[in-house]
């Protein structure tokens, strides 16, 4: 048996990128904060049915459900298919990945093509996720020079100084909240 499908577990890979990009996706629309994501140890009791644990602005996944996910993602990715879903999971597990921080630029870039509401929609959106993933307590996202790199180049597209005085406050004042040293 292999290790991504265990029958302990009791979800498939595909139930596992599902249930992952729906807590995503429902966290980068609805929460007007940050986006806490956190990655639950192996064993971590989820209830009965659960991926994801979904609370307010938090996420957690368990490692196990991430690494089905990217199991499926991966797949996808390649596929050329759901690719802002599948570079997010892709991002959440590794996020020195830059073919996955390119793809997710080119779909911005696809939007610059229409109206100038709906790119300013997408880069708000992009943004959110990328903030989240860069001060939420993930082992190697906070110090990720492509996550910064993601980042820098969104707000240099948006080009406004109050979005970059705000997002730049919100990201560095929320990282450093979440990574404070206790004395």
């Amino acid at each position: 048996m292999s290790k991504i499908s265990d029958d302990n577990i009791g979800t498939s890979p595909q139930d596992a990128y599902n249930g992952l990009v729906d807590a995503l996706s429902h966290g980068s629309k609805n929460f007007s904060n940050l986006v806490e994501i956190e990655i639950l140890p192996t064993g971590y009791p989820l209830p009965s049915g659960c991926n994801v644990l979904v609370h307010e602005n938090c996420i957690g996944v368990p490692k196990l459900h991430l690494i089905q996910a990217f199991a499926v993602a991966r797949q996808m990715f390649l596929k050329h298919q759901d690719l802002r879903n599948s570079t997010a999971v892709i991002l959440l597990i590794n996020p020195e990945h830059l073919t996955a921080a390119n793809a997710r630029k080119r779909l911005i870039q696809a939007c610059q093509a229409r109206s100038g509401t709906e790119l300013h929609a997408a880069l708000a959106e992009e943004l959110m996720f990328t903030d989240s993933m860069l001060t939420s307590q993930l082992h190697r996202h906070t110090k990720s020079p492509t996550l910064w790199g993601h980042r820098r180049w969104l707000v240099e597209l948006g080009k406004s100084r109050d979005t970059l005085e705000t997002t730049m406050r919100g990201c560095i004042c929320g990282g450093s909240y979440r990574h404070s040293v206790a004395d």
